[in-house]
């Protein structure tokens, strides 16, 4: 279960970091927005944080429809199913050493 947690680990924070950006970037232009481009200075800082989660977990879940939408050429069928990832399971004795004969 964690091998397979882990397959997609670097894929979730890398697209979670770009939607963080593209939402502290977008906000710039309003000057300092309290709990996303306001350091933590007081303890309304944590809620005003919190309260952007809700946001940032939909601008994700945009990027994550959007990355979704298969486009085909016209006339063509669209794919009925997504391609998986393939877990490979190397069984130990795959990964023992064997020592080489000598003269070859």
């Amino acid at each position: 279960m964690v091998a397979l947690v882990n397959l997609a680990a670097m894929t979730v924070f890398l697209w979670h970091q770009t939607v963080l950006a593209a939402a502290a970037l977008a906000a710039l232009r309003s000057g300092p927005v309290p709990g996303l481009l306001t350091p933590p200075m007081d303890a309304a800082w944590m809620a005003q944080r919190l309260a952007w989660l809700p946001v940032l977990a939909a601008l994700l879940l945009l990027v994550r429809l959007a990355g979704s939408v298969r486009r085909t050429a016209p006339g063509t069928a669209a794919p009925t199913e997504a391609p998986t990832a393939a877990l490979t399971v190397v069984p130990p004795a795959a990964l023992t050493v064997v020592p080489r004969r000598k003269g070859r």
